[in-house]
């Protein structure tokens, strides 16, 4: 599965986790992005007992229609759970790769 760069952007906000106090919600996540082979990963830094349990891609953006008025879609491009390839309940995950999860 091939992505436009544009979606990683989307990506690294949708999908993701990180250290924060208890009880507080950060408003971004530090993720990063590489490719590797063909195929892009997300690499998402985990606290010590957080995993992966399921990953949805989603492209949030907004549209101007013909008239200037901003539009909001969203579009979900990929949705998975149950991941059971090695290293991605620890953040490292493979883009695209159904078979990385049930």
């Amino acid at each position: 599965m091939k992505l436009p760069a544009a979606l990683l952007a989307v990506v690294m906000v949708a999908v993701g986790s990180g250290c924060a106090r208890p009880g507080s919600i950060p408003d971004a996540y530090a993720l990063g992005v590489a490719r590797i082979g063909e195929r892009y990963h997300v690499l998402a830094p985990l606290c010590a007992g957080e995993a992966v349990a399921a990953v949805q891609v989603v492209d949030d953006g907004r549209t101007v229609d013909g008239s200037g008025a901003a539009e909001s879609t969203q579009d979900t491009w990929w949705q998975v759970e149950n991941p059971v390839a090695e290293g991605v309940e620890g953040g490292s995950i493979p883009l695209g790769d159904d078979a990385a999860f049930r």
